[in-house]
């Protein structure tokens, strides 16, 4: 469950911090960036490249630790992608490329401003950003990625009830009782 509340928080951030971003530039007709959680919509996939510019969310790994930290560590990524539309309606390659690192920017300088996430969540520094798959049409879709890692302390509670090499012994819904 803390992943999922991990991806449901940091949704609800970059929608908040996208809310009232305009892309700069005239010659784009879009709003602020859409927002999606674990894929782009498979719905009318034949209009793909209306759903750009947008911001994917992902979960990438995590790890727990059991020790004097007692912390839980997840990695994110947010891919910022925008499409270049053939044509002298939409942005050419050098103005697209300008408009998805400016969206990156913004959501770079939101997450340093407000490390703290949901109230339980902590930005680890440094935070990363790349340009995936440098070689695949970039001239038509223009993708970078921020990638972070969040901090989690689990709660001492559950850790001082828990026998060393034991598991806590709590079941969720979605654990069967083997007992």
């Amino acid at each position: 469950m803390r992943a999922a509340q991990l991806l449901t928080d940091l949704k609800a951030f970059v929608e908040r911090a996208m809310r009232d971003f305009e892309l700069p530039g005239s010659a784009v007709p879009h709003g602020p960036p859409s927002v999606f959680l674990g894929g782009l919509p498979t719905t009318g996939t034949e209009n793909l490249p209306d759903r750009f510019p947008f911001v994917l969310i992902l979960w990438d790994n995590g790890s727990d630790q059991e020790n004097e930290t007692n912390e839980s560590v997840d990695e994110t990524s947010l891919v910022i992608g925008l499409h270049t539309p053939p044509g002298a309606n939409g942005p050419d390659a050098e103005e697209a490329e300008l408009l998805c690192a400016a969206v990156m920017d913004h959501l770079r300088l939101a997450l340093m401003r407000h490390r703290l996430l949901g109230g339980r969540f902590e930005l680890e520094l440094p935070l990363t950003s790349a340009k995936p798959d440098p070689g695949k049409k970039q001239h038509l879709y223009h993708l970078m990625t921020v990638s972070a890692k969040w901090r989690y302390a689990l709660p001492q509670r559950l850790m001082r009830d828990i026998p060393p090499g034991r598991g806590s012994g709590l079941k969720t819904p979605q654990e069967p009782d083997y007992d």
